[in-house]
């Protein structure tokens, strides 16, 4: 009697895990975060560009490299604090991609405000590949915020549910599927592979 408890629970535990995940996939949206996490844990570059959205939209790696005769790659997110960019760093090193050189853009408007104030504390958490960096992660920034949203990040979005069809239909994609940002693409606003948008 006792084991048919214990598998009713194991059971009760698996159908929850299964069912979260299943929100996930339908209400969060592609992020550039997931791209370029995948991309400085996956391939070595020289440089390593990182820190506000200013670097985002003003650092073209193309450009860059163009001029330097080196491989870089831009990891500067809309709201990435200090934090954020320090594990982007350590999760680089950690997969055996250490870059030779890391340039840092600062805002000093990101230090001057609570760290991911206003925002989703999950939003690069749930794009960082699992890897003990995500672990110290957690523990350094997330546990001190809204760590609860890690149990169901989807109801962070869930006022995107009318969204689902095309989140659902991008993530069946060859270039969801490939870490790319041609879905994230808009009239106004493209995004290149090595992490820089643009205007159009």
């Amino acid at each position: 009697m006792r084991d048919f408890k214990a598998l009713r629970a194991v059971f009760f535990l698996v159908l929850c895990a299964a069912f979260t995940a299943a929100l996930n996939f339908a209400f969060i949206p592609n992020s550039v975060a997931r791209a370029d996490l995948h991309r400085v844990s996956t391939e070595t570059y020289d440089d390593l560009f990182i820190g506000s959205s200013h670097s985002h939209s003003d650092i073209d790696p193309l450009v860059v490299d163009r001029e330097t005769g080196r491989k870089s790659t831009n990891a500067g997110m809309p709201s990435e604090y200090l934090t954020d960019s320090y594990y982007i760093v350590k999760l680089a090193c950690e997969s055996g991609h250490r870059p030779k050189r890391v340039i840092y853009e600062w805002d000093p408007g990101y230090w001057m405000t609570e760290d991911m104030a206003g925002n989703n504390p999950d939003s690069f958490y749930l794009r960082f590949p699992a890897s003990l960096t995500k672990i110290s992660y957690f523990a350094d920034k997330i546990m001190d915020m809204k760590w609860y949203y890690v149990l169901e990040p989807w109801s962070e979005y869930r006022n995107l549910f009318k969204n689902i069809p095309a989140t659902v239909k991008i993530k069946l994609g060859k270039d969801y599927r490939n870490y790319g940002t041609a879905d994230l693409d808009t009239d106004v606003k493209k995004y290149r592979p090595e992490g820089f948008a643009y205007f159009s």
